[in-house]
């Protein structure tokens, strides 16, 4: 919810993305098997702190852990085709 409030310009960014950050870290402890919480870290990642390495291991983990997350699948593709790196988002 914050994250996308940010994006959306819905809330002051810095804060909803520290509020996002907050929520994701107590998520990433108790349901670290969850493949959304590691969608929307890696969207924090990469569209808020520049990290695309950080975002790029955030999706492959979200993927590894549910292979067939449209949404994952979407946004990782997003990454790399912002990359450069187009055969592999087509794939």
């Amino acid at each position: 919810y914050h994250t996308q409030t940010a994006f959306m310009g819905l809330a002051p960014v810095a804060a909803a993305i520290s509020r996002s950050e907050e929520a994701l870290d107590t998520a990433r402890r108790l349901a670290p098997r969850n493949p959304d919480v590691w969608l929307w870290s890696a969207r924090n990642a990469g569209l808020f702190r520049y990290d695309w390495p950080a975002a790029e291991q955030m999706y492959r983990k979200a993927l590894e852990l549910a292979p067939a997350h449209p949404m994952a699948s979407f946004f990782f593709a997003d990454l790399l085709r912002t990359l450069g790196r187009h055969d592999e988002a087509l794939h």
